[in-house]
């Protein structure tokens, strides 16, 4: 079996990588290459015993909690967030507790407003089936002022329940641990996940339910402060326009050439641009905060502009930078086209806000792989 879903992961990656595969790009097989080439480059298979049984579909009242701990940052938390939803109603669960989100450097560890980005519409529910949207602080166990000490753990990769249980201060009790997904109808009405971020749901389940979760949509509020920087952005134009999230600081030292190398850098970019036929590009990253980071982008931008590209950049100030995360990504999705870094969880979330600007609510995602450099 584990040979045959190797064999299908080889195919499926090549196939989404080939020239031919943009002819089928609304098909099943290529939506689910480009997940699967997604996955298997940035993640471990991660193997869950799940299958669909009668006891799931229980219309008994199910909350599913879960947590950040182990992937802080704004990005991880929407990522978090999306797997959970999947769960959420793969379990047909009645209340889905979201945890806190605390930012990572970029916010100076404050608490981000995430569930306040989005309409309730779209995060409540993944694909056919509404659940209530709750919050739960992890780090006190406490959700509406009341405390939560123990309950049932199913964890999706070896050891999660116990290294989360550490992280969240050891102050509440796990009266069992599984790793069976649709064991949770049988351990009560109160289950903890452990290991969301890393769950593919596309290679652990024998019978995938449903593939994505629909696109989450952004309020109307960042909608409308997206709409105004790029007004007041004098020159721009978004038909014209190639956004691109480049990603720095830790990005570095992880080998990705886009990311270090500033020459490959301008030659994926120019590249992309030329295949889109644009003149401009949107430079989409976190505010320079040393003399190196300052003159990687000084850098950056000259060779772009050599090139007879108009560059323009997103600016916003530290202290308010939790706001402007989702201002930014719904500027950067209105742009005619995309390139983000490989590996980024930020980038990654653009293209679920390009499929909310381009689709309406009831599209499934999707992550064009040729898209990410």
């Amino acid at each position: 079996m584990y040979m045959a879903l190797l064999l299908f992961m080889v195919s499926a990656v090549l196939f989404a990588q080939s020239p031919h595969a943009d002819d089928l790009s609304g098909s099943r097989l290529v939506v689910l290459a480009r997940s699967i080439t997604r996955f298997a480059a940035e993640k471990p298979v991660i193997a869950v015993t799940a299958e669909v049984t009668a006891d799931i579909r229980s219309d008994d009242p199910l909350s599913i909690f879960y947590t950040n701990a182990f992937n802080p940052g704004e990005s991880n938390c929407e990522f978090c967030l999306d797997n959970a939803r999947w769960i959420a109603e793969y379990l047909n669960a009645t209340d889905l507790y979201v945890p806190i989100c605390y930012g990572t450097h970029h916010t100076n560890g404050l608490v981000v407003p995430l569930l306040s980005w989005f309409t309730q519409e779209s995060t409540g529910r993944c694909c056919n089936k509404d659940f209530n949207i709750r919050h739960w602080n992890p780090r006190n166990n406490s959700s509406d002022g009341t405390r939560i000490d123990e309950m049932p753990c199913i964890e999706l990769s070896e050891g999660r329940c116990s290294e989360e249980r550490q992280l969240m201060g050891g102050n509440i009790n796990f009266t069992s641990i599984s790793r069976n997904l649709t064991s949770a109808r049988s351990l009560g009405i109160r289950v903890f996940v452990a290991g969301v971020f890393d769950f593919q749901p596309f290679l652990s389940m024998r019978v995938p339910v449903f593939e994505t979760c629909v696109a989450r949509v952004f309020q109307d509020s960042v909608l409308n402060a997206a709409l105004a920087i790029i007004s007041k952005t004098q020159g721009l134009d978004p038909d014209k326009a190639l956004c691109v999230h480049w990603r720095g600081e830790d990005f570095i030292e992880k080998g990705n050439p886009f990311v270090s190398n500033i020459s490959y850098a301008t030659a994926q970019i120019i590249k992309q641009a030329r295949v889109d036929s644009l003149t401009q590009v949107l430079l989409l990253g976190n505010d320079p905060t040393t003399n190196f980071e300052n003159t990687r982008l000084k850098n950056l931008t000259t060779l772009l502009r050599h090139a007879n590209l108009g560059v323009f950049q997103l600016q916003h100030e530290r202290s308010k930078h939790p706001e402007s995360i989702p201002i930014d990504k719904v500027a950067c999705a209105h742009m005619k086209g995309f390139l983000g870094t490989q590996g980024s969880t930020f980038s990654d979330s653009i293209t679920w806000v390009r499929n909310a600007v381009e689709c309406p609510l009831g599209c499934n995602y999707t992550r064009d792989a040729l898209r990410f450099a």
